[in-house]
């Protein structure tokens, strides 16, 4: 459990961020974002103010349940119709609820953030009921996120620990005959049965089927000289992981061994480019390298890696134009991956932990079974 002193970090620096910005006011609708800043995902919208003062504007549906999860601020509900015997709830459509917690906040003509993207109908709605402020794009608290806290890594490295037990549980199973969907139902029970979520549906694609970067769990069943992809990840306490191995039904041809080998030389040449001040497109391109002396640079069509904590997909991107640099305390994958048509695909997937000194590998099964 994250402590008070966590949250209470997060919000000020994200006020100090809405001062260099010069906001007045943020309104942040992200659920992941709310869930950092607060504690509580269950908000519809967190309006935070320059002075400090954080409110949660929750529908009724989801107030009790942001009352218990909040660490901060306090809770504001809504609800779009009236209820009988529920007192003090707002009854309204959510850009009026939200105007009326700015309007309590920050005197008009103030300047609002509006953090995330949120649907046309939505921003037209709210830029109609603020319209005596000055309404802007702002980017506060994914900012905060890109870096982790210790905290924040004790939770993550719990996530990679029982990824790593149910994807075990599942590279146990790989032989023929068996369904791909079978496969990917006991990974996902070793991890719900060891108390976490799942981060996301598990992949688990074999023969020409593991060509599919984002694949799916299928009803084939796998037969001898299958490449098998599983990819998966855990959830603990909000924070996820992701983890991706490639196992051969039986034993492997020499072309299979050649290019689980290719993929795993691409993956430690880019872990050992990572320490503090690298742009993470160079971590990308080092990969890249390696798959071009290979020939196989052409299979490679994906980004070598993203950011993992309260999203499984979050900063940084580590891809040929991304213009993150990285820091101490990101978290992100590094997972090289080549398909062939016909042949199969290999994607090789860990979990690094940027350090002062380099990279910290949070995982520690092998990388070829």
């Amino acid at each position: 459990m994250l402590s008070e002193a966590t949250f209470k970090g997060r919000l000020s620096r994200a006020l100090g961020e809405m001062e260099r910005l010069g906001l007045d006011c943020l309104l942040v609708f992200s659920r992941s974002n709310q869930l950092y800043l607060t504690g509580s995902g269950a908000g519809a919208c967190t309006v935070v103010a320059k002075g400090g003062e954080v409110v949660q504007i929750a529908y009724l549906l989801e107030a009790e349940r942001a009352r218990l999860e909040t660490r901060l601020g306090e809770v504001f509900v809504v609800s779009g119709y009236e209820v009988e015997g529920q007192e003090g709830v707002f009854v309204g459509e959510l850009h009026e609820a939200v105007r009326r917690v700015v309007e309590g906040l920050v005197e008009r003509g103030a300047k609002v953030g509006l953090e995330a993207a949120v649907p046309h109908a939505t921003y037209s709605k709210l830029a109609e009921a603020l319209k005596g402020y000055s309404l802007v794009s702002a980017d506060v608290v994914s900012k905060l996120r890109r870096v982790k806290a210790p905290e924040e890594v004790e939770l993550i490295e719990e996530a990679v620990r029982v990824a790593e037990e149910a994807l075990r549980r599942g590279l146990e199973l790989i032989e023929e005959g068996v369904r791909e969907c079978e496969v990917a139902a006991e990974v996902e029970r070793e991890m719900r049965r060891r108390g976490c979520g799942v981060a996301f549906e598990t992949i688990v694609a074999s023969g020409p089927r593991s060509a599919l970067p984002h694949g799916y769990s299928s009803l084939r069943e796998l037969e001898r000289g299958d490449l098998v992809v599983l990819d998966l990840g855990a959830r603990w306490r909000h924070y996820c992981s992701d983890i991706t191995r490639t196992a051969v039904v039986g034993q492997p041809s020499r072309e299979q061994r050649e290019l689980l080998e290719s993929v795993l030389e691409a993956q430690r040449s880019a872990i050992d480019a990572i320490e503090p001040g690298v742009k993470a497109s160079e971590v990308d391109a080092v990969a890249r390298r390696v798959l071009r002396r290979r020939g196989l640079a052409r299979h490679f069509i994906h980004s070598l890696g993203h950011g993992v904590g309260l999203l499984v997909h979050e900063a940084p991107t580590l891809s040929p134009k991304s213009k993150d640099v990285l820091e101490p305390g990101m978290v992100f994958t590094v997972e090289p991956g080549v398909y062939i048509k016909g042949l199969g695909g290999v994607r090789i997937e860990d979990m690094v932990l940027a350090t002062e000194r380099g990279a910290k590998l949070l995982t520690a099964l092998e990388p070829i079974p």
